[in-house]
Protein backbone atom coordinates (compact mmCIF):
# COMPACT_ATOMS: atom_id res chain seq x y z
CA UNK A 1 0.00 0.00 0.00
CA UNK A 2 1.41 3.46 -1.06
CA UNK A 3 1.22 6.46 1.23
CA UNK A 4 -1.54 7.88 -1.30
CA UNK A 5 -3.90 5.60 -0.96
CA UNK A 6 -5.89 6.94 2.12
CA UNK A 7 -9.04 4.70 2.12
CA UNK A 8 -7.29 1.30 1.69
CA UNK A 9 -4.56 2.47 4.70
CA UNK A 10 -7.79 3.60 6.67
CA UNK A 11 -9.56 0.47 6.00
CA UNK A 12 -6.44 -1.57 6.82
CA UNK A 13 -5.52 -0.50 10.07
CA UNK A 14 -9.52 1.20 10.94
CA UNK A 15 -9.58 -1.50 14.30
CA UNK A 16 -6.61 0.08 15.27
CA UNK A 17 -6.75 3.37 15.48
CA UNK A 18 -6.81 5.69 18.29
CA UNK A 19 -7.55 9.07 16.38
CA UNK A 20 -6.21 11.55 13.95
CA UNK A 21 -3.38 14.29 13.44
CA UNK A 22 -5.22 16.39 11.10
CA UNK A 23 -3.85 18.93 8.28
CA UNK A 24 -4.06 18.97 4.51
CA UNK A 25 -1.58 18.75 1.85
CA UNK A 26 -0.96 21.25 -0.75
CA UNK A 27 -0.84 19.92 -4.69
CA UNK A 28 2.66 21.63 -4.29
CA UNK A 29 3.58 18.99 -1.45
CA UNK A 30 3.59 21.31 1.49
CA UNK A 31 1.87 19.78 4.62
CA UNK A 32 0.45 21.18 7.73
CA UNK A 33 -1.89 23.10 6.02
CA UNK A 34 -5.04 24.11 7.05
CA UNK A 35 -8.16 21.76 6.78
CA UNK A 36 -10.10 21.43 3.50
CA UNK A 37 -6.87 23.73 2.01
CA UNK A 38 -5.15 20.96 -0.18
CA UNK A 39 -5.58 17.70 -1.18
CA UNK A 40 -6.60 15.49 1.56
CA UNK A 41 -10.23 14.16 1.05
CA UNK A 42 -11.71 15.12 4.37
CA UNK A 43 -15.06 13.64 3.60
CA UNK A 44 -13.74 10.05 3.23
CA UNK A 45 -11.17 10.77 6.38
CA UNK A 46 -13.99 11.65 8.27
CA UNK A 47 -16.13 8.83 8.01
CA UNK A 48 -13.46 6.35 10.03
CA UNK A 49 -13.75 8.92 12.63
CA UNK A 50 -15.15 7.54 15.74
CA UNK A 51 -16.68 8.23 19.57
CA UNK A 52 -13.48 7.15 20.77
CA UNK A 53 -10.95 8.92 18.71
CA UNK A 54 -8.72 11.80 19.29
CA UNK A 55 -8.70 14.42 16.54
CA UNK A 56 -5.85 16.65 16.83
CA UNK A 57 -4.84 19.48 14.57
CA UNK A 58 -1.65 19.96 13.40
CA UNK A 59 -0.93 22.85 11.63
CA UNK A 60 2.30 24.85 10.66
CA UNK A 61 3.38 27.58 13.21
CA UNK A 62 3.21 29.43 9.91
CA UNK A 63 -0.79 28.84 9.40
CA UNK A 64 -2.39 32.35 10.64
CA UNK A 65 -5.09 32.83 12.89
CA UNK A 66 -7.83 32.46 10.13
CA UNK A 67 -6.26 29.17 9.28
CA UNK A 68 -6.43 27.81 12.25
CA UNK A 69 -9.75 28.58 12.93
CA UNK A 70 -11.30 27.81 9.62
CA UNK A 71 -9.67 24.52 10.69
CA UNK A 72 -11.54 24.22 13.30
CA UNK A 73 -14.70 24.83 12.19
CA UNK A 74 -14.45 22.30 9.06
CA UNK A 75 -13.50 19.58 11.77
CA UNK A 76 -16.57 20.38 13.64
CA UNK A 77 -18.79 20.42 10.84
CA UNK A 78 -16.69 16.99 9.64
CA UNK A 79 -18.15 15.79 13.42
CA UNK A 80 -21.56 17.30 13.12
CA UNK A 81 -22.71 14.98 9.49
CA UNK A 82 -20.88 12.33 11.30
CA UNK A 83 -22.76 12.47 14.55
CA UNK A 84 -20.31 12.75 16.60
Amino acid sequence: MGLLEHRAQLTHYADRLRGFQLHDVGEDGHDHQPVGSGAIDFEMVSSFWRPHHLLTLELSPRVDLDGVRSSKERVESLMARAGL
